[in-house]
């Protein structure tokens, strides 16, 4: 009868030809093993190989990995360090759906992206002697990204890294190559913080100042703002028309922020234009919409309450900059311009308003009306 072996027939099958199991040779030897393995079905030799100390063993098998390793056997950390380094930000996320998920924009995406592309160690130029404090160059091409000019405005008094000045742009190109000439020293050294005027950046984002009402303030640590009317009244046109979703409040909030600025650096405003925006803007502004789109900025429904807010703004911005601190303040209120759309208007209370501060019209527009 016989003892049936593991692993071999125990009938002989003439169509298969196979040998009678008793007929096959079985070794047993202190260093080979047989080894059935379900997932490849074939037997796999394992050798042990002691070492000449006979302390330890050794295994050494012959079995081959299966599946070749790639990018994606990466752990996500390296993927996106990758990616940070090849300051490629359009071809590797959509290489698949592993990439595109590994990629996906987040916080600490966009920071460490900014702190690598963005900002430079002075130390690793060899120009730290040369700054004021022991911080770090921004490139101010950060201002040409929407995204990371948002996220460096949200966050710059909490990055990782001190901020020091920002560097001209006729520098960039050789912080870049990490190669810079030595007549560039001698200008670094003579710069100081606020040497640069704003960028063109914050004269038509207005956004900025709606999330940050006091950015002028922190701005001026590294520019110099020259133009201060021409960004508020850029920002009063701005906000009347298509801030609805910020509100009044937060409009009035901005406004208060940069008067604060402008008395700091003893600087008046010398034109009638900005009121003349303000009147045109919440009085003369056609759209298509209007009652909807007052009932947003004011966040009311009642006619005659919106009414009473538009009043209330125009005296804030009297306040604010037409105001005691303003010298010209009543001689620019009293201006032709301002006072033929008030005649227009026909509004008593609204006139009524700039009555209340001494400011009445010249005689040759009382005259022509």
């Amino acid at each position: 009868m016989g003892f049936a072996t593991i692993g071999y027939p125990t009938r002989h099958h003439k169509r298969r030809k196979l040998p009678d199991h008793q007929n096959c040779p079985v070794y047993y030897h202190n260093n080979n093993k047989n080894v059935r393995t379900k997932r490849n079905k074939r037997i796999t030799t394992i050798k042990l190989i002691s070492n000449t100390d006979d302390t330890s063993i050794l295994v050494q098998s012959n079995r081959r990995p299966r599946k070749k390793i790639t990018f994606q056997d990466l752990p996500c950390e390296i993927i996106q360090r990758i990616f940070i380094m090849t300051n490629d930000t359009t071809c590797m996320p959509l290489l698949n759906k592993f990439f595109f998920d590994c990629l996906r924009p987040s916080y600490y995406l966009i920071r460490q992206i900014l702190i690598e592309r963005y900002l430079f160690n002075p130390k690793k130029y060899g120009i730290e002697r040369c700054l004021q404090d022991d911080g770090y160059l921004v490139n101010p091409e950060i201002f040409d990204n929407t995204l990371f000019a948002g996220y460096f405005l949200t966050h710059i008094s909490s990055l990782p890294v001190p901020i020091d000045l920002f560097a001209p742009r006729s520098l960039v190109p050789y912080l870049h190559d990490e190669n810079i000439p030595d007549d560039f020293v001698f200008d670094i050294s003579r710069l100081g913080k606020g040497e640069f005027d704003l960028p063109m950046y914050f004269y038509h984002n207005f956004d900025v100042y709606c999330n940050n009402p006091s950015i002028l303030q922190t701005l001026s640590k590294y520019f110099t703002i020259s133009n201060i009317p021409l960004i508020l009244e850029n920002f009063l046109d701005w906000s009347l028309s298509y801030g609805t979703h910020y509100g009044c409040s937060t409009i009035v909030e901005v406004l208060i922020c940069v008067a604060s600025f402008l008395n700091s650096r003893n600087i008046s405003i010398n034109s009638q234009h900005l009121m003349v925006i303000a009147l045109h803007r919440l009085y003369n502004y056609n759209m298509s919409d209007p009652l909807n789109h007052w009932r947003k900025l004011f966040n009311s429904s009642n006619d005659e309450k919106i009414n009473n807010y538009k009043e209330e703004f125009i005296q804030q911005i009297i306040n604010l900059f037409y105001g005691i601190k303003n010298e010209n303040g009543t001689k620019l209120l009293s201006g032709n311009e301002i006072w033929r759309i008030l005649v227009d208007l026909s509004n008593m209370k609204l006139i009524g308003v700039f009555t209340k501060y001494g400011v009445y019209p010249e005689i040759s527009m009382i005259g022509a009306t």
